[in-house]
């Protein structure tokens, strides 16, 4: 994820800048785990709740379509980890689990930007 994708200017103000760099490095931080095959839920947790961070970020940058872009690519990530054989099937069950939510995410973010557009099937 760049900084353009993000909707980040070097005219924005400093503090909103930071927020979105900030975010960004605590994601990096947090994905650094998941290259083990013993990482735990908590850790699970953490790159999650990093991952949104990040999407709130780039949605106080006057870019509300990019965050889907966030939620994408963190249900690609996790989808990723549930089918990885070298993980713990507890570990597994939980990535699929957490992608489920972020699919809602998806879809209220899509409706929000389609504005009604769309429209959420259940």
């Amino acid at each position: 994820m760049d900084a353009k994708r993000c909707g980040r200017s070097d005219s924005a103000p400093e503090s909103i800048t930071q927020r979105y760099e900030n975010a960004r490095s605590e994601l990096v931080i947090a994905s650094l785990p998941l290259v083990s095959r013993d990482t735990t839920i908590r850790q699970l947790r953490h790159f999650i709740a990093a991952a949104l961070a990040l999407r709130d970020a780039c949605h106080h940058n006057s870019a509300p379509e990019r965050p889907l872009d966030v939620l994408l690519w963190l249900r690609r990530r996790l989808n990723q980890e549930a089918k990885n054989p070298e993980k713990a099937e507890l570990f597994r069950a939980q990535c699929l689990r957490e992608a489920s939510k972020v699919e809602r995410e998806i879809a209220t973010a899509s409706v929000t930007i389609s504005q009604g557009g769309l429209t959420i099937l259940e």
